[in-house]
């Protein structure tokens, strides 16, 4: 009997000790290690009263690179403490807290109060996809936050969009010529995220645009197959046709400037019709505002004068 209660304790300890814990405590915070399919990881560092750093990780361990987007963290160390609660585990500063889900990986921010400032989508929120670039093996990352209708969005640099609140807005972050990136959001309900990322990212709908041409169009008297193009030089119609996509340039470069010259220099085109879709639920268009500065429904018609593309069903 003795020898077999040996044995057994024996193996008891040898599983507990190749259990992995559900999260550590760390110097600055913690890490948390998830069993799903997305985050493996999910690390929280404390930068300072107000700032928690959250990092996560499809796979069993965190870049050691140094960023280039967050400074080094100083030599002093900030109080915080850790607490586990049911199915989550926070880590809170004398302002603020983070408490991540030890099942889903989803991290929610509250203040001092314990008034919710910003969440996670529900289940997790980050998504890592594989894929490869140049024979080089990369994820595809998405994160996802809850957003009540009633917040607006700043930031994220310098674009020429015409826009100032990025609420249900699409933005590519990709610095160009006259287009100043900085992956900085601030919300009205005053908190900020920093996006630590180098590779182009979307804020919105990720989705690429889809041309007019994938709904059905129709002309201005209701037939279908494309919308009415009417070309104008000054107050003249030159030319009136259907058209079942409108894809032009008006760049001044012969190899790829497909606009009419005389419309380009004195004129314009004005597409009419309406469009229906397959797909049920909201569709979204987007008319360049430095061309079309408005896109307004005309007895239940679409009238633009520029190139409209569609997003994907929302």
């Amino acid at each position: 009997m003795r020898s077999s209660f040996i044995s057994s304790l024996l193996l008891y300890l040898i599983l507990g000790a190749c259990t992995r814990p559900t999260y550590e405590k760390l110097k600055e915070g913690i890490v948390v290690h998830l069993k799903g399919d997305q985050a493996k990881q999910v690390k929280l560092l404390v930068i300072s009263d107000k700032i928690i750093h959250v990092m996560a990780s499809p796979t069993d361990t965190f870049s050691t690179e140094e960023s280039l987007v967050v400074l080094p963290s100083s030599k002093s160390i900030v109080e915080s403490r850790t607490t586990e609660d049911k199915n989550k585990v926070t880590l809170s500063t004398k302002s603020l807290s983070a408490s991540v889900s030890l099942t889903t990986g989803e991290v929610v921010f509250a203040d001092s109060t314990g008034k919710q400032i910003l969440a996670e989508k529900n289940g997790g929120g980050k998504y890592f996809e594989k894929t490869k670039v140049e024979n080089n093996d990369f994820f595809n990352i998405q994160q996802v936050f809850e957003s009540p209708d009633d917040e607006a969005f700043y930031g994220l640099g310098g674009h020429q969009n015409g826009q100032v609140n990025y609420k249900g807005q699409d933005v590519e972050l990709a610095q160009h010529n006259i287009v100043d990136v900085i992956p900085f959001l601030y919300s009205s309900k005053n908190y900020g995220i920093l996006w630590e990322n180098y590779s182009i990212s979307k804020f919105g709908d990720p989705r690429d645009y889809q041309s007019l041409a994938s709904l059905k169009t129709f002309s201005a008297d209701g037939k279908e197959g494309g919308l009415t193009a009417t070309y104008y030089v000054e107050d003249k119609v030159v030319n009136k046709k259907l058209e079942k996509s409108i894809d032009m340039e008006y760049l001044e470069t012969q190899a790829v400037d497909s606009f009419p010259k005389a419309v380009s220099w004195k004129g314009k085109v004005l597409w009419e019709g309406s469009v229906a879709s397959e797909a049920e639920g909201d569709h979204k268009f987007l008319v360049p505002r430095q061309v079309a500065p408005e896109l307004e429904p005309v007895d239940e018609q679409v009238s633009c004068e520029h190139e409209e593309r569609r997003a994907a069903q929302n």
